[in-house]
């Protein structure tokens, strides 16, 4: 077992000050260093951005910054001489969430809702189930036996009735190689949900009627669309307005559990009713069929309804992109892709759009001539999905305009 020596504590808080002090907004689509600093010992200290970095509030970088250094402060106080196939342990885990989550607490430069994850972090910690938390949720192989004594009924009660994230993420990676100081900061990415067991699906109006012709429709648009395909998602539409008009409250969909009481707990004055999310696809459809006829303010009235119906999904954002680009150009249209970049990243269950967001991201910084930015959105686009053959006519086409330049 190789051994890898550690900077004293001393070197590596003051190199952690300076890291969070350094903390800004991440460059673009792309694994290298994004800032760096030294201290007066001489340490280097790097922050690299992640693949899919979106820029977030300087506040969340920071507290994620201040986990990594924590890390690297805990692993150095208990092991002086660090093994290379070092396990993260689960007091690490504790004492780390536990300082990210007092730092995010007392940061007075953001708004609730900004980050919901660090708002529910905060939120455990401020209840006493952190412990809960880093057992249920982000339990490891390895870690053996959970302690006595944890609480894990009253920690899933509280739970669903509190927590507005369930998101479970990839953290800030800390390493000491060459003498610096490295954390890769996620923004971060979300790689499971920590749902609990007892979690009952929502009641959900549904009209079976309806999601027959919005099926037999989608069968249509995928031989090349029909004005029968229009007329069945009129229908299928009308039918479901009609019965949430009778139901009362505000409509949204909810394509997971997580995104159901994520959404219930973050507004609890709203009575909202849940409706199948069938009825949100066959929305999303009529705002593509209207985008693709370039009726541009017919297509971003029913994309932004349907955001506005399902507040978590990608779909109606990167829609939007495209029918900003269509009526506006490129440079509006990439702040739009960015949003819709947001909402993949954050949720697990819409991690596979992000190639096409990538994809379109791209496309609008070429026609921007940032042919930099472009490759690195590209790129990361065929990282999420290699056979994506868009993005592969893209890229090629980017050589060639590139190579013109």
């Amino acid at each position: 077992m190789r051994l890898i020596p550690r900077p004293g504590s001393g070197t590596l808080l003051v190199g952690l000050l300076a890291l969070a002090a350094c903390a800004s907004q991440p460059k673009q689509a792309a694994v290298s260093p994004a800032k760096s600093a030294t201290d007066d010992q001489g340490l280097g200290i790097n922050v690299y951005d992640s693949l899919f970095e979106v820029p977030s509030n300087k506040s969340a970088k920071s507290a994620w910054i201040a986990y990594g250094g924590f890390r690297l402060l805990w692993e150095d106080k208990h092991y002086p001489v660090m093994p290379k196939d070092y396990l993260e342990s689960p007091e690490e885990t504790l004492d780390s969430m536990d300082f990210m989550a007092q730092t995010w607490a007392e940061d007075q430069n953001h708004r609730p809702g900004e980050e919901t994850y660090l708002d529910t972090l905060a939120a455990v910690r401020q209840a006493g189930y952190l412990k809960e938390y880093i057992w249920d949720c982000m339990s490891r192989d390895g870690w053996g036996a959970p302690p006595a004594g944890l609480r894990h009924k009253e920690f899933s009660d509280w739970m669903l009735t509190h927590a507005t994230n369930f998101n479970v993420y990839e953290w800030a990676q800390p390493s000491f190689r060459d003498g610096k100081v490295s954390i890769a900061v996620h923004e971060p990415i979300a790689v499971a949900y920590c749902m609990p067991p007892d979690a009952a699906t929502p009641k959900t109006l549904s009209q079976p009627d309806a999601n027959a012709k919005i099926e037999a429709a989608l069968k249509l648009l995928q031989g090349g669309g029909s004005e029968q395909m229009s007329s069945l998602l009129d229908e299928a539409v009308t039918s479901y307005d009609a019965a949430i008009a009778k139901q009362g409250g505000t409509p949204r969909c909810f394509y997971t559990v997580a995104e159901y009481y994520g959404y219930r707990n973050q507004h609890p004055g709203e009575h909202t009713l849940a409706v199948d999310a069938t009825y949100c696809d066959a929305v999303h459809v009529q705002g593509y069929v209207q985008s693709g006829m370039r009726n541009w303010d017919a297509a971003r009235n029913l994309l932004q309804r349907e955001h506005e119906l399902s507040p978590y999904g990608p779909g109606a954002v990167t829609e939007l992109g495209f029918v900003t680009q269509g009526s506006a150009g490129p440079g509006p249209a990439v702040a739009v892709y960015w949003d819709a970049l947001r909402l993949a990243e954050a949720e697990v269950a819409h991690k596979p759009e992000m190639t096409g967001i990538l994809r379109r991201l791209g496309e609008a910084y070429i026609d921007l001539k940032k042919y930099d930015e472009a490759r690195g959105a590209l790129n990361a686009a065929l990282l999420s999905d290699p056979n994506d053959a868009g993005t592969k006519r893209e890229l090629q086409y980017l050589e060639q305009v590139d190579g013109k330049h």
